[in-house]
């Protein structure tokens, strides 16, 4: 259970009333400090007999926020005075009001004495609510004082005499629970990384309750939005830390330490720091514009690490190893770019991947795979010719041998680029295949396909080289997707291919 004592702190008395002349605040005294002294006080004044002088005095406020309050007592001291001490032939004491919203509640006469004496009166509720006081009630009650100024004629003395009342040590006493809020300090961020940094604070004063809740608010630069980050539990005083993490790199950041009870939140001063900087951000992209000897190389610098890089570029070679190096230097934001790879081998698999660097180091993409086009360019929209001349003759391309009686299989394969060496980055879908050979007496041809960068051929099927035609015609069906694919012919005899027309399907861009 605390205790708080509220002493007037004003002379509230209103035009309509009579007051006292003297300053009320000023002259009643402060009990807690100084209990017995009683040479100040206020007094009454007289101009007509039982003429009644009021006075009204406000108090300070309960310096807390939020509780419970489970009693107010009214003190009021007070003695009778009279300006001839040779004749007391009067009665009467001061009278004590206690005041809240123009309601008036008796506390009670001083006694009818010239000594001093102190009277009290309880009040464990609001005396016009009949409940339990609320802090703004308590906080906005007056005493008034009231006092007759008396004059009586004495014969004895062929004049009259005069009495008043001195009043001192008027206070309130409040019992009860009181909370204010917690006072919190913060201390510099420590371990600080480019995205994260330690957030220092402690809790000082709980504010007569332990928070339930303290943390950091942070936020970047002055005018940012403010974000939490905190723990919830029953804290005491003392020193308390979070980490703060998604920080962005080489950034000044605000942030304050806080903790929270029942009557609100305390909060320490805002502390500045930066965070550090760190490596660039890169991803290597699929490349584009593949032709025989070159390739459109991309990357994209997702983030700077918190300045702008200085060299962006492509490592490549044939293997995933940085044999070939090239780049630009300047001054590059995030974002995407690119560099076309020049002086390549027809045909062959590259590896290349994209970097950038800052001050602080050089970070770098993953390693991606392309393969260069064949060579020879394919006429768009134009038939192929593989095999023969203007007159239609053609060489049989196999003749049977043997070893040890097992026949030798004979094959010649047959490389094609889809990919129409512009763009390069069209892949197609291979629907059939329409074969074309010379008739033979006997014998067949199986026919195999594999596309790009496959291991395995797929038969996809048999020409039986006899027939009734001279020129034998056979449709096979394929369904592969690529840009680069290798026809198979094979067999154990002699036979005489003509040509090979393709069908095929546009895919879209990859």
């Amino acid at each position: 259970m605390a205790i708080i004592y509220l002493y007037p702190n004003s002379n509230l008395t209103p035009n309509e009333l009579k007051s006292y002349g003297a300053n009320g605040y000023l002259a009643i005294d402060d009990p807690y400090n100084s209990p017995d002294n009683d040479t100040t006080y206020v007094y009454g004044d007289y101009t007509l007999d039982g003429d009644w002088k009021y006075s009204h005095y406000g108090f300070g406020n309960i310096p807390y926020d939020y509780g419970i309050i489970s009693k107010v007592t009214v003190y009021c001291r007070s003695r009778k005075y009279n300006t001839n001490t040779t004749y007391m032939g009067f009665v009467g004491g001061a009278c004590f009001y206690l005041r809240n919203n123009g309601n008036y509640s008796l506390v009670g006469n001083g006694q009818d004495s010239y000594s001093w004496n102190t009277i009290n009166k309880e009040y464990t509720k609001n005396p016009w609510t009949n409940l339990n006081w609320t802090f703004s009630e308590v906080n906005s009650l007056l005493i008034r004082i009231g006092s007759a100024g008396i004059k009586v004629y004495e014969p004895a003395i062929e004049d009259y005499i005069y009495a008043t009342h001195r009043i001192t040590q008027v206070y309130l006493k409040v019992e009860g629970t009181f909370y204010i809020i917690p006072t919190v300090t913060t201390q510099a961020v420590s371990d600080i990384t480019y995205n994260s940094g330690k957030g220092n604070g402690e809790i000082t004063d709980t504010g007569g309750e332990n928070a339930t809740e303290r943390g950091f608010e942070y936020k970047q630069g002055a005018a940012g939005t403010i974000i939490k980050t905190y723990d919830t539990g029953s804290f005491g005083t003392g020193t308390f830390n979070k980490v703060i993490t998604g920080l962005s790199p080489n950034t000044l950041y605000y942030v304050r330490a806080y903790a929270k009870n029942s009557a609100g939140i305390g909060y320490g001063d805002w502390v500045t720091f930066t965070t550090d900087k760190t490596t660039p951000t890169v991803v290597t992209n699929e490349a584009t514009e593949v032709d025989k000897d070159k390739f459109k190389a991309n990357g994209n610098i997702t983030a700077t690490g918190g300045e702008n890089c200085t060299v962006r570029g492509f490592q490549y070679g044939l293997t995933p190893i940085a044999t070939w190096d090239t780049h630009d230097e300047g001054s590059y934001e995030a974002g995407a770019f690119n560099k076309v790879i020049s002086g390549l081998q027809a045909n062959t698999i590259y590896y290349f991947r994209a970097y950038a660097t800052n001050s602080v180091g050089t970070t770098y993409g993953s390693w991606l795979q392309v393969v260069t086009a064949s060579a020879g360019t394919t006429p768009s929209g134009t038939k192929i010719s593989l095999v023969g001349d203007y007159s239609g003759y053609v060489d049989k391309l196999h003749a049977s041998e043997q070893d040890l009686g097992a026949n030798y299989k004979g094959y010649f394969v047959l490389t094609t680029d889809f990919a129409e060496g512009q763009s390069l980055a069209v892949y197609k879908r291979l629907l059939y295949l329409v074969n074309y050979f010379r008739k033979e007496t006997s014998g067949e041809v199986k026919i195999s396909v594999k596309c790009d960068n496959e291991t395995d051929w797929r038969e996809i099927g048999t020409v039986d080289l006899t027939g009734d035609e001279d020129i034998l015609m056979q449709e096979m069906g394929v369904d592969e997707l690529g840009k680069h694919f290798l026809i198979k012919f094979e067999g154990e005899n002699a036979f005489r291919y003509l040509g090979t027309i393709f069908w095929y399907l546009v895919q879209g861009v990859r």
